[in-house]
């Protein structure tokens, strides 16, 4: 995206959003939403793949929000948000690295790629099906 649309695409949001955008806005393929189902993503699992990417603000940094942070924005226990996250493992849509030391602060970080694999996927032309064609039929 050059500067002029960056700029563009700046205002449309803040015509749509208004003062909201202000903090941030969170960008994600719409692949990701439409194709929810076809990826196995219940809507915990969603709602946890969207806050973890609500955190990723470097592209060469991985995101690192603690299971605790989660649990308490999304109203669940810490418990329930650990499960989810060995789910989103188990089928290779996201990787907890092992820990490390960040700023004087311990750290794990989430490796997306595997989500990035399987959107990469879904989008090409012979995956491109709309997930509720089937049923029009």
């Amino acid at each position: 995206m050059d500067t002029e649309s960056s700029s563009s695409h700046a205002a449309d949001q803040r015509t749509r959003w208004g003062d909201a955008v202000d903090p941030g806005m969170l960008i994600v393929p719409a692949i990701l939403l439409r194709h929810q189902q076809r990826l196995g993503l219940t809507p915990l699992e969603m709602l946890l793949v969207l806050n973890i990417v609500a955190e990723w603000d470097e592209p060469n940094e991985l995101p690192s929000p603690r299971p605790s942070v989660l649990a308490k924005r999304i109203g669940t226990s810490p418990r329930t948000i650990q499960r989810a996250i060995t789910k989103l493992a188990q089928a290779g849509l996201v990787e907890r690295r092992p820990s490390e030391t960040c700023r004087g602060m311990t750290v794990r970080r989430f490796d997306l790629s595997g989500l990035r694999k399987r959107l990469q996927e879904l989008s090409l032309p012979q995956a491109r099906v709309r997930p509720d064609a089937s049923k029009a039929a």
